[in-house]
């Protein structure tokens, strides 16, 4: 959301210092001949359900962040634990224990008791169709982005041979071929501030949920072939970015002290004796030294 305000601002501004010239950029013809033509051309090529959701990937693109990378290791660990104490029928959880319903599928066949290569199987194969999903619309994104600059040119061009076509007013060829090239201007700028950069926001949500998904995977696996809980909880180490693992590293060293600060002993050695247990045999001024 961000980055699109970003975009928006910068157009503004640079509307602003153009001033009154700012306003030959408003072109109805050049606007209808870009962004119709550039929809038209997409409703053709692609499917309708797919082109329909066109509005849906232009939110995602806009909002969505993507799993969370540390609730979903937090809740492999859990279902790791739940697995080692209650054995496998208690892998799911609870109801709120798990909401994502890739990885509750997953669990509930690792409850059901299924075999380690056929959860791989099975959900690889759900993984493949949601790769194919997003495929899809990101393509269409890009396929827009492709078709936009091309209905721009062709603008320009229909607006360039109306021009020539009719020289009688030669004190006007300029202003006109200007305002023709609005049409270029709406298609490349449509394409590079719109279509081009939310198919790259998408590319990048896809990669990321993947590759969360592809850790589920592993880790269920390495759940039902009865892997050793230091092993899993590593792997999903290893899956989390840097600053994070740092971030873990420091709150379970803080804690690990803590605990050891509550479960210490407090030594108290007895009268005339100090704490190393040597004998004491007077006492030394707070505001002197011993040598």
């Amino acid at each position: 959301m961000f980055g699109l305000a970003l975009v928006v601002l910068f157009v503004l501004i640079a509307a602003f210092f153009r001033g009154g010239e700012a306003a030959r950029l408003l072109d109805l013809h050049a606007f209808v001949m870009v962004v119709g033509g550039t929809l038209a051309a997409g409703a053709f090529a692609y499917p309708m359900a797919v082109f329909l959701r066109m509005p849906q990937y232009f939110v995602m693109a806009v909002a969505a962040e993507g799993p969370h990378l540390p609730t979903v290791v937090a809740q492999l660990v859990k279902a790791s634990d739940r697995v080692r104490q209650q054995g496998r029928a208690a892998a799911p959880g609870g109801p709120r224990d798990v909401e994502d319903p890739f990885l509750k599928q997953g669990l509930l066949f690792v409850a059901e008791g299924f075999e380690p290569n056929d959860i791989q199987k099975l959900m690889e194969a759900e993984l493949s169709s949601i790769r194919a999903r997003h495929r899809q619309g990101i393509g269409m994104w890009e396929g827009l982005g492709g078709f936009a600059p091309t209905f721009g040119i062709l603008g320009t061009v229909e607006a360039m041979v109306a021009i020539l076509g009719n020289l009688t007013n030669p004190d006007k060829i300029g202003l006109d071929i200007a305002v023709a090239m609005v049409a270029t201007l709406y298609g490349v700028g449509v394409a590079n501030l719109i279509f081009l950069p939310v198919a790259t926001r998408l590319k990048k949500l896809s990669e990321e949920e993947l590759r969360v998904r592809q850790v589920m995977i592993d880790v269920l696996v390495n759940i039902q072939e009865g892997s050793k809980p230091e092993y899993i909880r590593e792997r999903l180490r290893v899956a989390l970015p840097p600053e994070t693992r740092r971030t873990i590293a420091a709150l379970s060293e803080r804690r690990t002290r803590r605990t050891k600060a509550q479960t210490q002993p407090v030594m108290q050695a007895p009268a005339g004796y100090d704490e190393f247990g040597d004998e004491v045999y007077g006492t030394v001024p707070q505001d002197q030294e011993m040598y």
